[in-house]
């Protein structure tokens, strides 16, 4: 259980450095809706896997 929290806040992590790098400024909302959900599904699932 604690390998998972860790893998899915490592990936969380990451994916929200690269939002903030990247998209921040984004003026099409509905990208940055779509980049943090997928991303929280990624980090929710693929420690699952």
């Amino acid at each position: 259980m604690l390998q998972y929290l860790i893998n899915a806040t490592a990936i969380w992590l990451m994916s929200l450095v690269l939002f903030d790098v990247f998209l921040r400024k984004e003026s099409f909302h509905n990208y940055n809706r779509f980049y943090l959900l997928f991303t929280f599904l990624l980090g929710a699932l693929l420690p699952l896997w």
